[in-house]
């Protein structure tokens, strides 16, 4: 039944993404409503099956690359929703439901990949580190979504060709202040995603720290999102060039969760498979 109710769910996100991208060249009112509603029912449908699957299997549905796949996906789903409601992100829905659409359908044609979590790893740090890292990761993938629309708007408005799409979305000072947003919430979980590995590793492995590929990539990450703090906050970057480094960022952060596992190398391939 598990099953059945989360393959039912990539259908509403393809759903919510044709209604989402249909914005893009239409400005049918309706649409607007749509949208969301289509997400929020398909979000109900993701954390029941999360939840079945919680209850029957009886621990955290992380203990492979496939179900940690399909939680981030939900999870992005939700934290765009939320985040939604207070931010003017409607046509952000665009870029976010076909990412965790990807991201889902990517997890369940991998779900031979489910096994249980070795002896070594079962801990109450699991839930905690997976929890802080995934919203750290989410949130920094809306600032790098708000980046490129503000990139995608001063690119045309540069050009001095304004077309429908443009004058949809919010002004560039909006955009540019949203990623910045969502850059301080993003970094503290972040830190805090690294901090409780390392709590994680020290229970599991007898050491805080060994330097694997995803370890160094975390870090690097967390250096990179730590200088566009700095250059914002203390060099006064704003606009196009603190965008573009946003970006840049959250390809580095994409490569380090989902390259290295590709890759098949470092310690956190090995443990979960």
């Amino acid at each position: 039944m598990t099953a059945t109710v989360l393959w039912i769910t990539p259908i509403g996100y393809a759903l919510a993404a044709i209604v989402f991208l249909a914005q893009l060249w239409t400005q049918n009112r309706r649409l607007v409503r749509v949208g969301p509603a289509v997400l929020h029912v398909t979000l109900l449908v993701h954390a029941t099956s999360l939840g079945l699957r919680y209850i029957v299997d009886a621990r955290t549905p992380v203990s492979s690359f496939a179900e940690s796949l399909i939680l981030f996906s939900f999870l992005l789903a939700l934290v765009y929703a939320i985040a939604r409601l207070r931010y003017p992100l409607n046509l952000a829905g665009a870029f976010v439901t076909p990412l965790s659409l990807v991201l889902l359908l990517a997890g369940l044609f991998a779900e031979g990949d489910v096994g249980a979590v070795p002896a070594t790893l079962r801990s109450v740090w699991l839930p905690i580190h997976v929890s802080m890292a995934f919203l750290g990761d989410i949130v920094l993938v809306l600032a790098s979504v708000t980046a490129a629309l503000y990139l995608i708007q001063h690119l045309d408005l540069k050009a001095k060709r304004p077309n429908a799409l443009v004058r949809r979305l919010p002004p560039l000072e909006t955009l540019d202040q949203l990623s910045f947003r969502f850059i301080v919430f993003g970094f503290p979980l972040l830190t805090l995603g690294i901090i409780t590995g390392s709590l994680w590793a020290r229970h599991s492995w007898g050491r805080y720290w060994s330097w694997d590929p995803r370890e160094t990539w975390s870090l690097i990450t967390w250096f990179l999102y730590g200088a566009i703090l700095h250059a914002r906050l203390i060099a006064g970057w704003r606009g196009r060039r603190a965008a573009i480094l946003t970006v840049l960022a959250f390809v580095i952060l994409l490569g380090s969760f989902i390259g290295l596992k590709l890759a098949g190398v470092g310690q956190h391939v090995g443990e979960f498979r």
